[in-house]
């Protein structure tokens, strides 16, 4: 009786293994008739034709998305729109304006913030200033915009803004919140402490 059962588990067993080698062997085929589809496809000079190739049968996943890849690549690239010019944006919010209220009260929200902090950093920063880095130690003086004195003591490498003022110069620096404060230095600094960034 065992000996019957194991003859049968053997021939089932052999059966499918032929079964697995079938249809390896087949995926095989499949895979080199798609190949070869795939060639001609790609050969095709026809835009058309190779476009309907996707619905091709005989062709597998992976060669449909060589096929997809290969066609987008071959797609003309769109040209980036140019920016409009200025004019040309100009021209439209007048047009806006004109047509619609909103469109002005639109572009008065958006221009005169804007106008408004280009003019105050205009008149807060210095005309010939530059831009120095402290190469030691050094006390500073500070006068601050509403009339106080602070004494701060920097450290190398702290940037600051040299700026003349005639026969002197001096260092400013930016406080949040209260401004600009200057502090008068003498020239034997500038050769010695100060760098430019």
């Amino acid at each position: 009786m065992g000996g019957r059962v194991n003859e049968s588990l053997r021939r089932l067993q052999d059966r499918f293994h032929r079964a697995e080698e079938e249809a390896d062997a087949a995926q095989a085929e499949a895979r080199k008739a798609s190949a070869a589809r795939l060639r001609e496809l790609l050969a095709e000079p026809n835009a058309t034709k190779r476009v309907a190739g996707l619905r091709d049968p005989l062709l597998t996943a992976f060669d449909r998305a060589q096929l997809e890849r290969a066609l987008a690549e071959s797609l003309p690239r769109r040209k980036p729109r140019a920016q409009l010019a200025l004019s040309a944006t100009l021209r439209g919010l007048g047009r806006s304006a004109r047509y619609h209220r909103r469109g002005l009260l639109l572009g008065a929200v958006l221009v005169l913030p804007l106008a408004g902090l280009t003019l105050i950093a205009a008149h807060r920063t210095p005309p010939n200033g530059l831009p120095v880095r402290l190469t030691g130690k050094l006390i500073v003086p500070w006068h601050l915009p509403d009339g106080s004195r602070r004494e701060e003591e920097l450290g190398p490498g702290t940037d600051l803004v040299w700026v003349r003022h005639g026969r002197t110069a001096a260092l400013r620096k930016w406080f949040p919140g209260l401004g600009y404060a200057e502090a008068i230095i003498d020239d034997e600094l500038t050769r010695t402490q100060l760098q430019l960034r």
